[in-house]
């Protein structure tokens, strides 16, 4: 693979990251210089999470529409009912990974139920926040680099970038993600859970399903009480990583690339029109 397609695909979807980034902190700003934080204290939390429940969804997929002809179909958010069915298996599955990294953490203990209505709703808007970063970090970034590369090139990418991203944003102080959900991406259980994302996403094209494993994960913690420590968190995640790494080298190996040089291509929907900065 040419150097320049790599790292031109690196910079393009860095580039829409750190716009997605800058948005939401521009947004998060707006609501500050409005004084509506400092009128109600109380209601800084549920503002600041209604912003990042929608403000990343919203942006995110009305720039790669605008930017580079894309719909949601060309990231894996597929507008069907057939495709949205996707994020009960996903929760499911994420539910399941929670309750057995709370049985690795120790047997005997009771789970601790939490279903007052204000923390549902928190838990409701965190769900909604988790879903635009899996759209981005997986489903529109994985897209890109599946469309410009191929081969090892799109696996490397695919499972260092969620994770490069979040610690360069815990590094310069940026707003997005927010610092709940990088809690997510921490330790080598994190990164080992990250990897399992990707790798779904990868073997699935589904941002449903990949988004509903880490809802799941995240509401069978806050929710339903199911605790696990980092190394029950290290087990759950490991061990289906390495299945799906196996299936995804496999598959690697047997199906050829769609042109010369070239990764998957993906049908664009709609009418394609001309932009200031070209056809979109």
């Amino acid at each position: 693979m040419p150097p320049n397609r790599f790292w031109s695909s690196v910079w393009t979807v860095g580039g829409f990251l750190l716009l997605i980034t800058l948005l939401q902190m521009l947004a998060d700003t707006i609501v500050t210089l409005f004084g509506l934080l400092d009128l109600a204290p109380a209601a800084r939390q549920w503002v600041l999470g209604i912003s990042h429940a929608v403000v990343p969804i919203i942006g995110a997929l009305t720039y790669v529409n605008w930017r580079w002809g894309w719909k949601s179909d060309n990231a894996g958010l597929r507008l069907t009912p057939a495709a949205g069915f996707w994020l009960l298996p996903g929760l499911a599955g994420g539910l399941a990974l929670a309750g057995v990294a709370f049985l690795i953490g120790g047997w005997g203990r009771a789970p601790e139920l939490n279903l007052a209505a204000a923390p549902l709703l928190r838990a409701a808007l965190m769900s909604a926040a988790l879903f635009g970063v899996e759209l981005a970090l997986r489903g529109i970034a994985i897209s890109r680099f599946q469309q410009d590369l191929s081969g090892r090139d799109v696996l490397i990418l695919a499972l260092a970038a969620p994770v490069v991203w979040v610690v360069l944003t815990a590094m310069f102080g940026l707003g997005w993600p927010d610092p709940a959900i990088r809690a997510h991406f921490g330790g080598l259980a994190g990164l080992a859970f990250s990897v399992l994302l990707s790798l779904l996403f990868l073997q699935t094209q589904s941002v449903w399903l990949v988004a509903g494993v880490h809802i799941g994960l995240y509401l069978g913690r806050t929710v339903l009480g199911l605790t696990y420590s980092q190394l029950g968190l290290l087990v759950v995640s490991a061990v289906p990583a390495a299945v799906l790494l196996w299936l995804e080298l496999n598959r690697m190996r047997t199906i050829r690339p769609s042109g010369p040089g070239r990764g998957r291509r993906r049908v664009v929907y709609g009418k394609t029109v001309r932009g200031p900065w070209g056809p979109h």
